[in-house]
């Protein structure tokens, strides 16, 4: 090969050295920069997903608030202080309070011992109560079973006070013989239409009308029904935690 030959090679072997360098440089400077563009989107983008929780946050509070809201609603139209009214049930003029015991109600009422229904699921038990010996209704005691003891010293957390199937439970065999039972909650009592317990009592939370009941809610297991049939007042329910 002749020198001139020679050159000539050496030149474009020079040549494509470069072009190839100034190639590899150029993709690596392209992926320089797209690596930069990326972490720059990214750093972009952190403040938009941060943004995005504190506003889903501020949403779910307002989720909350909504569903305060809804259980204010739904428990909020007594117009009375359930808690102040459970306190002061007046019974054969013995003012009654709940949560009690049977000794609380005073020496003229005391427990049916020979009836009782256990509430299944758990460990409390219905009995009847009874006025000088007379059955007026049933309580519903805490913690109880029926081959406890000292019953009497059991916390009484729901009481009945009447019979669902009848106005007159002077018909019923060991029932109260002495006509209507006195009650009086808030002015209302045995005597009172269900307008004039409404009138009182405010709207109530719902109304069945298959059994007639107006339950007055003040929370899930707090409430008070009156139970009409027959358009005649049945019986006084109240329930406490």
């Amino acid at each position: 090969m002749s020198c001139l030959k020679k050159l000539l090679v050496a030149a474009v072997a020079f040549v494509m050295t470069a072009t190839l360098s100034g190639c590899g440089k150029d993709k690596l400077a392209d992926r320089n920069v797209g690596f930069s563009a990326v972490t720059q989107d990214t750093e972009r983008d952190t403040p938009g997903i941060a943004l995005e929780k504190v506003e889903e946050a501020e949403e779910a509070e307002e989720v909350e608030e909504v569903e305060e809201v809804e259980v204010i609603k739904t428990y909020g139209n007594l117009a009375f202080d359930f808690n102040e009214a459970v306190q002061n049930i007046y019974l054969f003029g013995q003012k009654i309070s709940l949560p009690c015991t049977i000794k609380e109600f005073g020496e003229d009422f005391s427990l049916y011992e020979d009836g009782f229904v256990p509430i299944k699921g758990t460990n409390n038990l219905t009995l009847n109560i009874c006025y000088k010996d007379e059955k007026i209704g049933s309580v519903m005691l805490e913690d109880c079973t029926a081959t406890d003891k000292d019953k009497n010293s059991k916390r009484i957390f729901e009481l009945t006070i009447g019979n669902m199937f009848t106005d007159n439970i002077s018909r019923l065999d060991g029932w109260y013989k002495g006509g209507v039972i006195p009650i009086d909650f808030l002015g209302t009592s045995f005597y009172s239409t269900q307008d004039e317990i409404i009138k009182i009592l405010g709207t109530p939370t719902s109304e069945e009308d298959s059994f007639g009941d107006v339950v007055y809610r003040f929370s899930r297991r707090e409430f008070v029904s009156i139970r009409f049939r027959y358009g005649k007042l049945r019986t006084f329910s109240f329930h406490v935690e």
